[in-house]
């Protein structure tokens, strides 16, 4: 008997030892077949503008900083044409004559329009902020096209030590306006009086208890507006931009809510509302269409007045 228990603990460890060191063979119903690699993007074809705006990119100084090769960061638009491009520390897109930097800026873009698909020679810019910062300027500017603003179509250029391009950025209005291939007429059918009537009259179709402070003619301003701004399809065309503004106290809250899936943020015309990540409040919110006074409020003043 005790010869058969020693050799009982003895023929499981050799057990033990074979299983650990013979090599595993999955079963036929286990194999994995590897799933095909991605299939690469198409690559696009930067065209010539573009192509020699990146070739003019330089280094300012000689030294192991700016030595080094590359020196920029693009982006480009699938049509091939610049979206943004920008340099690294020691690098330059070019530099500005001496004087007005907003003006200068403006110039430079100009000059090199063809970068960013611009050819119509009807279409400009036109500055409109200036910010200045410690060794740096940032130039905003609207695109135009016969000196009528175009939607969501704008640069953005930042300047170093006032005369040093270092970045330029443009809204994706800048590549997808189809205003080269016919002439837009730039006169509305409809004048200012008229648009505001029927602005007023969409808004209250959409939101039939609110209350709407009707805007002055005044206010309004032509713009030319492109549905592929918005995912949509058709030409560009001349349009009147009316802001509507929704009146705090009216009979029940507007609502308006904003998620990515995750976070989520609802705000009311009373400055009310709630934010929430998945499944967990934020900020604490109670629902009440009388005084709507639950949530976290921003007070914003205008300091010129």
């Amino acid at each position: 008997m005790k010869r058969l228990r020693l050799l009982l603990p003895a023929a499981l460890i050799v057990l033990l030892l074979i299983l650990v060191l013979s090599p595993h063979t999955p079963p036929p119903s286990a194999t994995t077949v590897a799933a095909p690699p991605p299939e690469p993007e198409p690559a696009v074809e930067v065209q010539p503008a573009a192509a020699a705006m990146i070739k003019a990119v330089r280094p300012l100084r000689a030294d192991s900083a700016a030595s080094r090769p590359g020196g920029h960061g693009t982006s480009l638009h699938p049509s091939g044409v610049l979206h943004a491009i920008g340099v690294d520390p020691g690098w330059t897109l070019g530099t500005l004559p001496p004087g007005a930097v907003p003006a200068a800026a403006r110039e430079f873009i100009l000059a090199r329009r063809a970068a960013w698909g611009l050819h119509n020679p009807r279409t400009g810019l036109s500055v409109l902020r200036h910010r200045t910062l410690p060794r740096r300027d940032i130039v905003r500017l609207q695109q135009t096209y016969g000196d009528v603003p175009v939607f969501a179509a704008q640069f953005v250029a930042h300047v170093r030590d006032g005369t040093e391009v270092e970045c330029v950025v443009a809204d994706q209005a800048m590549t997808f306006l189809a205003l080269d291939s016919a002439a837009l007429p730039l006169r509305p059918q409809i004048n200012a009086a008229g648009a505001v009537l029927h602005a007023m009259a969409a808004m209250q179709r959409e939101h039939p208890l609110a209350v709407l402070e009707e805007p002055s003619p005044d206010k309004a301003a032509l713009v030319v507006y492109a549905p592929g701004v918005l995912g949509l399809n058709g030409d560009a065309e001349l349009a009147w931009e009316v802001t509507v503004v929704a009146r705090p106290d009216s009979p029940v809250p507007e609502v308006q809510l904003l998620s990515n899936g995750r976070y989520h943020v609802m705000v009311t015309n009373a400055g009310g509302g709630y934010s929430r990540w998945k499944d967990f409040a934020v900020t604490r919110w109670r629902e009440d269409t009388t005084c709507d006074n639950w949530g976290a409020f921003c007070y914003i003043r205008d300091v010129a007045t």
